[in-house]
């Protein structure tokens, strides 16, 4: 079982990049589902001969509380098996690692070792990425295609920023020394600046306070905490500069500092689109109000689809608790399992 995590976190950084890369076998995108599978069989046949689960009783009762809720969504809009096996797959496929530690124990040193592993992994990221920007897609001007291994920039920038903080707390409990944790924290930091995601510059501060209420719990000492502030702060700037030198627009975009200080967030972030209860009879959707001109093609942006479930189930209280269905708004590459909401995905 000591291999299983490796086995794992290689899938999910390798598979799907080579297999859209260099036309891999697509069964191949099945693996971690079919990893997931046979360890769901293992863990079973384990707790049958041991009778032991090292799991609070809190995970049960939140356990049984989704299993109600996903039941509950499926009965409540007739969903047909269809939809329900994508969406299971997607939901649940990882859920039995999740269990592996209940299961099976694994010693600090193990957990080093993945996290060192995890860490290699990271740093793999930092030349391939600087290949994507300055030579593969050196003709496009957008950094979104710079995503690593990982084929969404925002996931490998999500991934990264957790990685530096790790490290940071690292050296705040005295594992790694603090020049060692700044460079690799820097080397990490890389493709960050690379791929144009701006949440980068959310995610640092939200990582700073976490790493300073750990270390007020702790009560470290606070020169290290005043290290790790200046070092973030250091990346803070660094990633300032370097999306302001690769991706500023001139007067159309002078760059992040005025993008976040200026009008254009809100207009990125949200145009008060109004979606009508009627998109799911008809599939359409209206067009902004709250203050903020829209076009009518103009699409809805990222807070506008988070307040999109409650404009259209607002008149539909049991949907709205408990959503339309897993699966109802998944799209996939045979009708059997398309979802009747897909046109929403």
């Amino acid at each position: 079982m000591k291999i299983i995590p490796y086995v794992l976190f290689t899938v999910i950084f390798s598979f799907e990049y080579f297999i859209s890369r260099y036309q891999f076998p697509g069964f191949l995108k099945w693996t971690p589902e079919l990893l997931s599978g046979a360890l769901l069989v293992f863990l079973i046949l384990r707790v049958a001969s041991t009778k032991i689960i090292d799991l609070s009783p809190k995970y049960f009762v939140l356990f049984f509380f989704l299993g109600m809720h996903i039941s509950a969504g499926i009965i409540l809009n007739n969903v047909d098996e269809g939809p329900v096996i994508p969406g299971l797959r997607y939901y649940l496929k990882f859920f039995p690692f999740f269990l592996l530690p209940a299961v099976f124990i694994f010693s600090e040193q193990q957990f080093g070792k993945q996290l060192k592993f995890l860490l290699v992994l990271g740093l793999i990221q930092v030349p391939l990425t600087f290949y994507q920007r300055f030579f593969e897609y050196a003709h496009l001007y957008t950094g979104d295609v710079v995503s690593g291994t990982l084929k969404v920039s925002s996931i490998l920038s999500i991934y990264l920023i957790s990685s530096i903080f790790i490290l940071l707390a690292c050296y705040l409990k005295k594992r790694i020394a603090g020049r060692h944790a700044l460079i690799l924290a820097l080397f990490l930091f890389v493709p960050c600046t690379l791929n144009e995601t701006k949440v980068s510059i959310v995610l640092m501060p939200v990582g700073l306070f976490a790493i300073i209420l750990f270390g007020a719990k702790q009560l470290v000492d606070q020169k290290k905490i005043a290290g790790i502030l200046a070092a973030t702060s250091i990346l803070m700037v660094i990633f300032i500069t370097s999306y302001d030198y690769l991706y500023s627009r001139g007067e159309s975009d002078p760059g992040l500092v005025s993008f976040l200080s200026g009008d254009r967030t809100t207009h990125y972030l949200y145009r008060g689109t109004e979606f009508s209860p009627d998109i799911l009879k008809r599939g359409e959707r209206g067009v902004g109000s709250a203050g903020i001109t829209i076009e009518e093609e103009a699409p809805p942006t990222r807070i506008d689809w988070l307040f999109a479930p409650f404009s259209i189930l607002s008149s539909q209280p049991e949907k709205l608790f408990f959503g339309l269905g897993i699966g109802s708004v998944s799209s996939f590459m045979h009708s059997d399992f398309e979802g009747s909401y897909s046109y929403l995905a």
